[in-house]
């Protein structure tokens, strides 16, 4: 795992110094067609707002969190839960067997992802699947939102001294304050393995960290970069629940 990770990091080094190798993995993930083909054309399209190109997910990924998580947030018919960057649906259906009874809206940036959320045989009829990167029009706050392995580039794994080539802190701060709103007070968002810290936000004055989780995965490194986009010391491969202030 460690010589996969190493040999990664070194083809992604090569990849941003080469135009030419950049294009040609471009045009090989086009060709291979499935998975890879949706993501080489939404780097293509490059849309506002796209932190992580890849749908890497499954489900049950994040048992220990959706456990802690019931523990906090009452399943009910009124209860609303937004998972934003829900990929192929996986994180909706995982969360479902954590709460029975609640709404559950998944939201992707990417129509592809979005379509196979919407083709799946185990969704239901209180699970809502949106194209998109902001929240639903006239939304009802959420009980609880979920961004999951979304803020995060898998290019960065290599740790450059920016990200702003890829991705910026100000479109963070913008994209989680939009999220932050949408919680209702007492409610709670929740960030996993972001390469920004929510803290170092104006949007985080409203809420409490209600728990911070070390996520150790030897093959993912999360590298932390500050409000600057310079890279930081510490690792954003970590799961934050925070709390919005207020009952």
């Amino acid at each position: 795992m460690q010589q996969r990770t190493a040999w990664k990091s070194a083809l992604q080094r090569a990849t941003r110094r080469s135009s030419v190798l950049k294009l040609a993995l471009l045009t090989w993930h086009l060709l291979r067609g499935g998975e890879r083909r949706d993501i080489a054309l939404l780097r293509l399209r490059n849309p506002r707002d796209l932190f992580q190109p890849a749908a890497t997910t499954r489900e049950n990924r994040y048992l220990r969190l959706f456990a802690v998580l019931g523990e906090r947030v009452a399943d009910t018919p009124q209860t609303r839960i937004l998972s934003f960057g829900c990929a192929r649906g996986d994180e909706v259906v995982s969360l479902r067997r954590h709460f029975a009874r609640a709404h559950i809206t998944g939201i992707d940036i990417n129509p592809a992802n979005i379509r196979r959320c919407r083709a799946r045989a185990d969704i239901d009829g209180r699970m809502t699947f949106v194209e998109g990167s902001s929240l639903p029009s006239a939304s009802e706050p959420f009980d609880l939102v979920l961004a999951l392995s979304v803020f995060r580039h898998s290019d960065l794994g290599d740790s450059p001294a920016s990200s702003a080539h890829l991705i910026k802190f100000d479109d963070f701060a913008r994209l989680t304050g939009t999220l932050a709103d949408g919680v209702r007070p007492g409610g709670y968002l929740v960030l996993s393995f972001a390469n920004f810290r929510f803290e170092d936000t104006a949007a985080a004055a409203a809420f409490e960290a209600a728990e911070i989780i070390p996520v150790k995965v030897p093959y993912t490194v999360t590298p932390l970069y500050d409000r600057n986009n310079r890279l930081t010391e510490g690792s954003g491969n970590r799961i934050a629940i925070f709390r919005k202030r207020g009952d």
